[in-house]
């Protein structure tokens, strides 16, 4: 849905917030949400949810190192 046309963010954020609502430790729906910040222009928010990420996944985990490139590739972006 996010990555559609016209994405409505509201909605997509509503998703990803009842997912993490139901399941705290939803490790996909913490690096998506990541990521519609940052297609938001809020990164600050990216990054809260890649602490989270690091937290949780304690010998590395693909969702961790796939928020973790989206963030740099936003922060070259943005130079």
């Amino acid at each position: 849905m996010r990555k559609g046309p016209n994405p409505d963010m509201a909605l997509v954020f509503k998703h990803y917030t009842e997912a993490l609502r139901i399941n705290p430790r939803h490790l996909d729906a913490l690096e998506y949400m990541g990521e519609a910040y940052l297609s938001i222009n809020q990164p600050d928010k990216a990054k809260e949810n890649l602490q989270r990420l690091d937290s949780l996944c304690f010998f590395g985990c693909e969702q961790y190192r796939e928020l973790k490139q989206a963030i740099a590739t936003y922060e070259a972006g943005r130079r």
